[in-house]
Formats: C-alpha cells, structure tokens, sequence
C-alpha cells in the first residue's frame, strides 16, 4: 500500500504526530503552572504537590477509560486514535511518577 502523501508513511500522519507533540507540551506547560503557592507566594510543601499530581493522574485515567468505553459502545464521535493517546497519556503519567522498582511491580 503507498502512502497517501509525502506527510504519511506506514498509515501514520506526520501531522498527527506534530499535534500529539503539541499536546504533551502544552500539558506540560499547564502542569507547571499548576504548582501550587500559599499566600506568601511560597511553593507548597512536597505532599500537597504530590497530592495535586496524584489527583491530576488520576483525573487523566478516568477520562481516558470514559472515552474507552464510550467508544467501545459507540456512544461517542471520539475517534480510535484519540482514545488510544488518551489511553497512552494516563499510562505515561502513572509511569514518570512511580519509581522504576514499583512500576515493574505494579504495572507491567
């Protein structure tokens, strides 16, 4: 099969890569500027961040696994490669904050 256009290759859109990249920025981005500060404008202490983070994975995993089973019973307009970054997203972020001993522990 050939490719479509010079910007696919293999079925995959270098234009949706660039957009997947785009994304991970900004969301980058928004979580840096998310740490929190009391009135003093000092950081907050290690557990409050690390409860914010913790909650923010989360968030990610239940909306990844709504579009999931949205899209499994079709009740959504969402496309297969959207749920599926989704799905990578929340996977990612549980990773990067385990540390490595847990992850192959309790997420393999």
């Amino acid at each position: 099969m050939a490719p479509t256009s010079q910007k696919e290759t293999n079925g995959i859109s270098v234009q949706g890569i660039e957009a997947v990249v785009a994304q991970l920025t900004a969301t980058a981005r928004a979580a840096d500027s998310m740490i929190s500060h009391d009135a003093a404008g000092k950081s907050a202490g290690f557990a409050q961040q690390l409860g914010a983070a913790l909650d923010k994975i989360s968030d990610t995993q239940i909306q990844a696994n709504r579009d999931s089973q949205a899209y499994s019973s079709g009740e959504t307009d969402l496309q297969l490669n959207d749920v599926m970054i989704d799905l990578q997203k929340s996977s990612l972020s549980l990773q990067m904050i385990l540390p490595r001993h847990l992850r192959t522990a309790f997420v393999s």
